[in-house]
């Protein structure tokens, strides 16, 4: 049995533990002030986010975050072991993925490079000036993991899932719902302002300063992909 698969083991023996000790119906979160007959979300939930606190630098909590978050904490551990001891690195793709693993962690190297990795893409896309050559460029963009606005990916056909095919999703919007480029409550004025100051911090970093005119003309532009993307009860 491989290093690996002895970790996954543990993983699951240690979530299987957990599930035994705990009960089939948790009534304890369930709020004594609200009927479930007037408002169930908040009779299942009222309490839970009133005692909750969303993690600085999350953007979401809950069971399958807590799940994902010991699997990259064993996903490292794993991988660090593998960096450090090259008499693991037994197959080529362990000698990958450990290389893969050493340049993502140094962060002195990443940091001499500076935007040198990253210019080339960057001038492709500054250089372009026709229509035509959008499609190119995008299927360029997709090749380094950069989805707009066509999401690319492979999963296992719905209709035979012996199979996989290639799957098209939409994709390019910087804020959270399409639906936010279109409210005006204040809630979306604040993620909309936060957003500009993102943006702006982004490109400057990247060598590319703007001014507000260009942040305008990226909203206007991001808001026509939002017209043109399907809201989210019309992707279930």
């Amino acid at each position: 049995m491989t290093r690996f698969n002895r970790h996954r083991l543990a993983l699951a023996a240690t979530l299987l533990g957990l599930a035994a000790h705990a009960p089939a119906l948790d009534l304890s979160g369930l709020s004594k002030e609200v009927r479930p007959c007037d408002d169930f979300y908040a009779f299942v939930n009222a309490d839970w986010e009133a005692a909750t606190e969303l993690p600085a630098g999350r953007a979401r909590i809950g069971s399958f975050e807590q799940l994902r978050q010991a699997n990259d904490a064993l996903l490292e551990r794993s991988l660090r072991e593998l960096a450090d001891k090259p008499s693991l690195q037994t197959t080529p793709g362990l000698k990958l993925a450990a290389a893969y693993f050493s340049s993502g962690m140094d962060e002195a190297a990443i940091e001499a490079r500076g935007l040198t990795s990253i210019t080339p893409l960057l001038n492709r896309v500054a250089a372009l000036q026709r229509a035509e050559d959008l499609p190119t460029l995008l299927a360029l963009l997709t090749r380094f993991g950069i989805a707009a606005p066509i999401s690319y990916s492979v999963s296992p056909d719905r209709k035979d899932t012996r199979r996989n095919v290639l799957t098209l999703s939409q994709a390019g919007l910087g804020l959270p719902d399409r639906d936010d480029y279109f409210r005006s409550d204040e809630r979306t004025q604040t993620l909309t302002t936060a957003y500009r100051s993102f943006v702006k911090s982004l490109l400057t970093a990247a060598g590319r300063p703007i001014d507000d005119a260009d942040i305008d003309a990226l909203l206007a532009f991001e808001t026509q992909l939002a017209e043109a993307s399907r809201e989210r009860a019309r992707l279930r």
